[in-house]
């Protein structure tokens, strides 16, 4: 099945978690140095029974033990929140391992400590199950005071809140955490979420589908090969800052495919967006929006193509705008392409400063 016939397909939490996995199932690891199995612990994993305390037992002895793993094997663990400290982490054996949030519990699935700064807390090769229809609050994995922190190999699917949601508190920001080759679907908030206190967020390798924001930009961010499709919007910068995006793509969304409201120093390379405004109510695939307070400045764009030449499903108005805001300024836009739009390719320029075009 290519991907257009997967957006086509009829969705929903159930094929999301039902379907084959899309990563190969991995074995118990073969060093018992630091390992803790769930089910020594007293975790059923049958799906009816609550893992809750069983779980977070296997967690906190691995802490008390000055770090480990918690293994998970194959199975449906029903439980309410789990917290990992740093030095710890959580590993199943792929997607057959799976950590779905209890029935009305309504929290989020998996928190970092409040209060102080947590290190190298880790997240691995298993499934999340947000168990949507009888939970309507809850993110997949919340980070507080994060301090490298990954989440790796990790399918997050049906939560009323956002899949990841990274944040923290004056003197206790998360940094620096890493999310590569994961999944997220079918959130009611975003993908991946953010507050004012996190920076430095590497991204790589995620595919994020029907959700309400694909990403929220945080600062100083990089993403990498991210995929972004049927969301509300793809991606969304709000007043973020020192962000590099490389070859990400946000394709059918119903606003635009990327905006940038108050942004300033961000790059955008290789980067596509068609198929997006599918509400057709005027947005863009590129938007680029600022005020007197917050104008969006220092924008650089480079190598980037929006739009589809005779695509059916092509509605969005402009490729490349600014909205007309006297407030979009200094950008530099080369070697960019658009296609099939439904007003015109480009509409940048109305800042008061430099625009730099060439090779369009």
């Amino acid at each position: 099945m290519d991907r257009r016939q997967f957006l086509q397909a009829a969705g929903g939490v159930a094929l999301l978690v039902g379907a084959e996995p899309a990563r190969a199932a991995t074995s118990r690891p073969n060093s018992l140095s630091g390992l803790i199995d769930a089910r020594t612990m007293g975790a059923k994993g049958d799906g009816r029974t609550d893992d809750t305390n069983a779980l977070q037992a296997a967690i906190d002895r691995a802490r008390a033990e000055g770090g480990g793993r918690v293994w998970l094997p194959p199975g449906i663990f029903c439980t309410s929140t789990l917290t990992l400290p740093g030095g710890v982490a959580i590993q199943g054996c792929g997607w057959q391992s799976i950590l779905r949030l209890r029935s009305g519990a309504n929290v989020d699935l998996i928190v970092t400590p409040t209060g102080r700064t947590s290190y190298y807390g880790v997240v691995q090769d298993l499934c999340l199950d947000g168990n949507r229809s009888h939970n309507n609050r809850g993110c997949g994995i919340r980070l507080h005071g994060a301090i490298n922190y990954r989440i790796e190999a990790v399918k997050l699917v049906g939560f009323a809140g956002s899949g990841i949601m990274l944040g923290g508190a004056s003197g206790a920001p998360t940094i620096a955490p890493w999310i590569l080759n994961c999944g997220v679907y079918e959130c009611g908030g975003a993908g991946i979420d953010r507050d004012a206190y996190c920076t430095d967020v590497k991204i790589h390798a995620v595919d994020i589908g029907r959700c309400a924001k694909g990403v929220v930009l945080p600062n100083s961010s990089f993403l990498s090969d991210v995929t972004i499709w049927q969301c509300v919007t793809g991606v969304h910068g709000y007043w973020a800052a020192n962000a590099h995006l490389v070859q990400v793509r946000c394709e059918r969304c119903r606003n635009e495919g990327f905006l940038f409201e108050g942004c300033t120093d961000i790059s955008l390379e290789s980067c596509r967006a068609y198929e997006n405004n599918q509400s057709a109510r005027g947005h863009d695939g590129f938007a680029f929006r600022g005020t007197k307070e917050h104008p969006c400045a220092r924008i650089s764009i480079v190598g980037c193509m929006s739009g589809l030449t005779g695509s059916k499903f092509e509605k969005q108005r402009f490729g490349f705008s600014d909205g007309g805001s006297e407030h979009v300024d200094y950008i530099l836009c080369s070697g960019c392409a658009a296609f099939g739009n439904e007003v015109a390719g480009f509409d940048l320029a109305a800042g008061d400063h430099d625009f730099v075009s060439h090779n369009l």
